[in-house]
């Protein structure tokens, strides 16, 4: 949207928050690329869904099956850089007014790293934005709640 904004026709937020990351939420991040790294990352994938799933489908064998199977194809190495991406990146509230194009924006009733007053600032900021709320949810929304996600999308793709 920065830039080249006149090539975007529609935007969808989902799980997400245009603020950069805290010192702390830096720190964390890098501590964990660190274990990632240094121990077994079949586990540390497996134990991460107790803090990013909602509690219902945590014990979801097909949710926690499908979640592990793709941070192990995405790999250590790709776990790493997909991380360490995310740490620089800017504070995007100052932009969010010149978004001029149909934005729903998606969180889970229970994400815990985006949570929904995140989302909640971008929908006041964005002129033509909407807050979409997935019941039960998390912060894996399209893995948690694809019929939400599904109707959400459906929605804006045709709206």
């Amino acid at each position: 949207m920065r830039q080249a904004p006149e090539r975007v026709i529609k935007r969808a937020l989902l799980d997400t928050s245009a603020r950069s990351d805290t010192p702390e939420q830096i720190i964390q991040r890098r501590a964990l690329v660190a274990q990632a790294r240094s121990g077994d990352f079949e586990a540390l994938l497996s134990q991460s869904l107790s803090v990013i799933l909602h509690p219902k489908p945590q014990n979801d064998p097909a949710i926690r099956e499908v979640n592990v199977r793709m941070g192990l194809t995405v790999g250590v190495d790709g776990f790493a850089r997909q991380v360490e991406a995310l740490i620089p990146r800017i504070d995007s509230r100052p932009s969010l007014p010149a978004i001029s194009v149909p934005t729903p924006v998606l969180v889970g009733d229970r994400d815990p790293l985006t949570p929904s007053d995140l989302a909640e600032d971008m929908v006041v900021a964005i002129p033509d934005a909407h807050l979409v709320v997935a019941p039960e949810c998390g912060h894996v929304s399209t893995l948690e709640q694809p019929e939400a996600v599904h109707r959400a999308l459906i929605e804006w793709i045709t709206g």
